[in-house]
């Protein structure tokens, strides 16, 4: 896999010498560059599982798997994790679906004509490029919120809208020790616990 960055517009022919990098200062940078890919490249190489992921394929269509059969018995998916635990997810998220995903749930009839094109809006969160919107309990897709904070102001109204019995966690901790993550796990497992029994795994 490669990553192209083209930062031709940055530079100072074309934003002007105050302002625009001159080719001096990139070359200058890559020894530096070179350093952190190689450092990056020999932790690949240890214990450390996360930086293969991406190559992983039997995880992907595994992980592939799983989602489609969460999204036939739940409605939301919860992420618990901050920092880049939340962070990869929500620009992924943010990149790839609708602007709105989370409110394509009360999408009905009435909403969109069931004879709508919307074949110029891009395939987006596993909706078909070209069909129309469909109601509720015709997606196959769920709703996704990020909890990256422990501060209960924002905390607890996400747990007045969801209904704890169609919805579905996800607790990231690379490490699995990471304070805030773990706080927030022990009061959905008490609410959990407290909604559904001991049989909410």
């Amino acid at each position: 896999m490669q990553f192209t960055l083209d930062f031709n517009n940055t530079m100072s022919d074309v934003l002007g010498s105050e302002q625009g990098f001159r080719p001096e200062d990139i070359d200058g940078l890559k020894k530096q560059a070179n350093e952190i890919h190689k450092n990056l490249q020999a932790r690949r190489r240890t214990d450390i599982g996360f930086y293969n992921l991406p190559y992983d394929e039997k995880l992907l269509k595994d992980v592939l798997s799983l989602s489609k059969e969460l999204a036939g018995s739940f409605d939301t998916l919860v992420v618990l994790g901050i920092g880049g635990s939340s962070l990869g997810g929500r620009a992924i998220f943010n990149a790839l679906c609708h602007p709105y995903h989370n409110l394509l749930h009360s999408v009905g009839e009435g909403r969109l004509s069931p004879n709508a094109s919307i074949g110029d809006v891009p395939s987006r969160c596993g909706r078909p490029q070209g069909s129309p919107l469909q109601a509720r309990n015709k997606r196959s897709v769920l709703r996704i919120f990020f909890c990256d904070n422990i501060d209960p102001d924002g905390f607890k109204p996400l747990f007045e809208i969801l209904n704890l019995k169609k919805t579905v966690f996800n607790v990231i901790t690379k490490s699995g020790e990471t304070a805030e993550t773990i706080a927030q796990f022990m009061v959905i497992k008490k609410l959990l616990e407290k909604m559904i029994g001991k049989k909410y795994r």
